[in-house]
């Protein structure tokens, strides 16, 4: 990664904690400790998160620098407020919900294993792939949306991969929570993998910080419809259920 991409990958998952909780952004803390191969870097990491921070009218407002001998080290914390509309936690996930989920799916680990030398694509595809895990965008738009819509919603930012995230609502929220494999959204770049290599990158692969959520089954389609006026792509991927023994994540998975 460049070194503008690492600050900006700093800053993008910490924006993304505040995305998951419905949250908008005010202002960030930056302490970095630098050796000496990383000192030169140290302005364009910077640049890098002040680029991203600069979409939401974020100021950086303190922190420390020092140096090390070790490796580059970076803490970076985000403050942020709530609106009247109130917070999301992942334990507001009731019976009979859908389960929805913004953008598409498993494109940063496809990414990091382009850049490994464990995936070839053609040029564009590897590209889009890359720039997805190395500059990935924070869901804040989807937040703020979501929180003008009404009704009740579990929300959580995709950070682990699908599987883990889904894990977490239902154990907050004490239900089990049926994914539809068919009708996880992915791109066209994470298409032209293996079959294996796509349910690795859509189920278990992390970075890609889309908005996880469960609303009541009867909104559904007026929330896909609201993202879509603002262009942002909502997709139904499964139901939350009554938990038959313990809080759990299900797979159908149809034939091919």
């Amino acid at each position: 990664m460049s070194p503008f991409a690492i600050g900006w990958k700093a800053l993008a998952a910490n924006l993304s904690d505040i995305a998951a909780m419905g949250g908008i952004p005010d202002y960030y803390l930056v302490s970095a400790a630098f050796t000496k191969s990383w000192l030169d870097d140290g302005a364009e990491i910077y640049r890098g998160m002040a680029a991203l921070a600069d979409r939401y009218h974020m100021d950086l407002i303190g922190g420390d620098t020092v140096s090390t001998h070790d490796a580059l080290v970076l803490t970076v914390t985000v403050f942020g407020h709530i609106s009247d509309d109130g917070v999301f936690l992942r334990s507001d996930a009731r019976p009979g919900d859908a389960v929805l989920v913004t953008g598409t799916l498993g494109d940063s680990a496809a990414g990091l294993a382009v850049l490994n030398g464990e995936i070839r694509l053609p040029e564009g595809d590897r590209s889009f792939l890359i720039r997805r895990h190395q500059l990935p965008e924070p869901r804040l738009d989807a937040a703020r949306l979501l929180a003008d819509l009404p009704g009740r919603a579990a929300l959580d930012d995709i950070s682990d991969g699908l599987a883990s995230e889904a894990n977490e609502i239902a154990k907050a929220s004490g239900v089990s929570i049926v994914l539809d494999y068919d009708k996880l959204p992915k791109s066209g770049a994470l298409s032209q993998l293996k079959a294996e290599q796509q349910r690795q990158c859509l189920l278990f692969g992390g970075e890609d910080y889309e908005l996880l959520m469960t609303i009541p089954q009867k909104q559904a389609a007026r929330y896909i419809a609201a993202f879509s006026d603002q262009r942002l792509s909502l997709t139904r991927i499964g139901e939350v259920v009554t938990a038959p023994y313990a809080p759990a994540v299900f797979f159908k998975i149809g034939r091919r």
